[in-house]
């Protein structure tokens, strides 16, 4: 499993009037929104940088592992490879951003099927509510530094180690700047952080039973707990030894092993909560890292969904 080792990927691509990203296909995104889903199918929905990889690796070995805690003997499967995004797929093989996998082997992977997303709910397929939907959240703050991170870490994979992304400006309206990220930015994909949270909100709303959020620093802080919450979601048992299995498999230390050799490396980055806090002021390759009124902004922008229930434990994590 890889994503593009050359080329720039354009960061604005528009499709009915929103920036859906450079790697969106009409087709394959079409593909999906008219597929029949079944009850036992799964989305998981995330802003980038909020915890895809690591919620996509629990659905999977809470709906893959056996009692006695093995993985099933057809590993090659394309979803135990990490997290695809079926708007982001071709018919056929060698297209990035995942050149080993078609869309077809995605949209007709054997039940229960899992699929990830980063689209808001106007974009999401009609039936994605006959299964079940489960988001991941994290504090906007550690989620900008960590698609910062990413971001230029593809830059440098794909223009040379002596090319940095700027952490502020959004010179030639790349992804993963200060600017960019904020709202009235038009860089992330459909649309900001804050935007997401009120438009997940009223899908929440709309689809109570249907729908688990989670909290990433909530899972960080329990893990087990949070893993049985999801697999009771889901309306999966877990024995003693499927348990252990689960936190062992998705801990950070397993998944980087997993992934060390592949492009998948560079999803991985442990920058724990609060990790904004050593990025405030600094002068960098990048140059200066968001002020301290600048960082203040993002609690600004959250203090204005303070009536939304799912915004309501990210308080806690903002300082």
């Amino acid at each position: 499993m890889s994503i593009p080792v050359q080329g720039r990927i354009p960061p604005v691509k528009y499709w009915r009037g929103v920036n859906v990203g450079g790697l969106f296909n009409e087709a394959s995104y079409l593909a999906f929104y008219d597929l029949e889903f079944k009850s036992d199918d799964i989305i998981a929905l995330t802003f980038a940088k909020c915890g895809t990889t690591y919620l996509q690796k629990l659905l999977y070995l809470i709906t893959r592992l056996d009692g006695d805690g093995n993985e099933p003997e057809d590993k090659v499967s394309a979803i135990a490879q990490g997290q695809l995004y079926p708007e982001w797929l071709h018919t056929v093989k060698n297209r990035r951003p995942f050149p080993d996998v078609t869309l077809d082997e995605v949209l007709y992977q054997p039940s229960p099927r899992i699929f990830c997303t980063h689209m808001t709910p106007e974009f999401l397929p009609p039936q994605a509510p006959t299964g079940k939907m489960v988001c991941m959240i994290r504090n906007p703050k550690d989620a900008f530094v960590s698609f910062h991170s990413m971001i230029d870490k593809i830059y440098k994979k794909n223009q040379g180690p002596d090319r940095f992304l700027p952490w502020l400006t959004k010179e030639d309206g790349e992804l993963g700047c200060y600017e960019g990220y904020m709202p009235g930015g038009d860089i992330t994909f459909y649309c900001d952080y804050f935007a997401y949270l009120r438009k997940m909100q009223e899908y929440a709303d709309a689809h109570p039973n249907q729908f688990l959020a989670l909290y990433y620093e909530e899972v960080l802080e329990d893990v087990e707990g949070n893993i049985k919450k999801l697999a009771d979601f889901l309306g999966y048992e877990l024995t003693d030894a499927k348990l252990e299995a689960i936190k062992q498999k998705s801990s950070f230390q397993s998944m980087q092993a997993e992934t060390a050799n592949t492009n998948r490396a560079m999803f991985f980055r442990k920058g724990g909560h609060g990790d904004w806090k050593n990025h405030v002021d600094v002068d960098t390759p990048q140059g200066p890292s968001p002020s301290a009124e600048q960082w203040a902004r993002f609690d600004e922008e959250l203090e204005k969904l303070q009536d939304l229930p799912l915004a309501q434990p990210i308080f806690k994590w903002m300082n």
